[in-house]
């Protein structure tokens, strides 16, 4: 029988599949009873980290299960649980707590010194953060808080085995019937992963799966598809025996069940783009796509529906990007720096 999990993580963690609000409800729906979360995400936030493991040591009856590919705060999510377990084909990572950083400035030499000295308050903030994961690490290993600390500083990948030995998981499971969880990760996630400096072992990278964007954007595509289909066929521009064929077995439209469509449409595009809204990480993207779909020589009226229907998706305002998009933000702009330079 295969597993049942109450609870999935996955991605980035403080992202929408992997965050301490989201999991305080659904343990809340299980108070007082077991519950069991698959884990496979190569981190994210250590603040969110944290927060989950308080959450899963609040509950108690909790059993972590390792599968894919874990590491940074997916590991220290893990410690608050009451059980851990990995499969065999999982792998795991702890390393020592990263600060985003980058900065293009001239100083003279005043503004050089108090430079300095933010980085050596930088520094002193991620020791005291690096001593803080290492004792709960410890604290679970059973091991001596800067034994953990070394590990931290070679990240390296732990094999079952080896996560076993350090005592971070409680078991390796034997079960043959979790082949969904075999690494495999995304370009973007391996690219992503890289740029952080972590170490990537070889895994099967695909391609991304599609996005929310993706959706609303497919359905503005489609949109249009249906205002051009209802023209051709008010118009009758086109002769072909083909055309006359299809348009015997399926009527045109009327005028009636036309603009019906359209405001169903309508309706479907503004519930996407409301839960667009809600997710800061692809809403910038989404609507610049959008946007870009609207051509010239596409029809004024066309125009007016798409940019009503952004317009009455809300005036929630934007979230704060995450420190994943910030962090993909300021390495795109390094990027294209360093591409300038002769």
């Amino acid at each position: 029988m295969s597993q049942i999990y109450h609870l999935t993580l996955t991605g980035f963690v403080g992202g929408s599949q992997f965050n301490a609000a989201s999991v305080r409800r659904c343990l809340d729906g299980y108070s007082g009873r077991h519950v069991d979360v698959m884990i496979d995400s190569f981190g994210g936030s250590l603040a969110e980290g944290l927060a989950i493991s308080g959450a899963f040591r609040d509950h108690g009856d909790v059993t972590v299960h390792f599968r894919g590919m874990s590491a940074s705060a997916a590991t220290i999510a893990a410690m608050g649980a009451a059980h851990v377990e990995i499969s065999p084909e999982a792998m795991m990572l702890v390393h020592k707590v990263s600060m985003e950083f980058f900065d293009w400035a001239d100083r003279n030499a005043d503004q050089l010194d108090d430079f300095i000295t933010a980085l050596e308050k930088a520094k002193d903030e991620l020791d005291a953060l690096d001593t803080h994961v290492a004792t709960i690490y410890a604290k679970r290993c059973k091991k001596p808080a800067k034994d953990m600390l070394e590990l931290m500083k070679r990240e390296v990948w732990l094999s079952p085995q080896q996560a076993l030995d350090y005592g971070f998981v409680d078991e390796i499971s034997q079960s043959d019937e979790d082949e969904d969880f075999k690494p495999t990760i995304s370009k973007a996630q391996a690219s992503a992963f890289k740029s952080l400096g972590l170490p990537l072992p070889p895994v099967n990278i695909t391609s991304e799966d599609i996005s929310i964007a993706s959706q609303i954007i497919n359905s503005v595509k489609d949109f249009f598809r249906m205002k051009h289909s209802s023209a051709d066929s008010q118009g009758g521009t086109d002769n072909t025996t083909t055309n006359n064929v299809n348009n015997a077995a399926q009527p045109p439209q009327s005028e009636q069940a036309t603009q019906e469509q359209e405001a169903n449409n309508i309706a479907s595009l503004q519930a996407q783009i409301n839960e667009l809204r809600d997710n800061s990480a692809k809403t910038n993207d989404a609507i610049t796509q959008i946007l870009d779909i609207l051509q010239p020589g596409r029809s004024a009226d066309t125009k007016n529906v798409v940019s009503q229907a952004v317009n009455n998706a809300g005036t929630k305002q934007q979230k704060e990007d995450s420190a994943f998009e910030r962090f993909a933000k300021t390495s795109k702009s390094a990027k294209a720096l360093f591409d300038s330079l002769p």
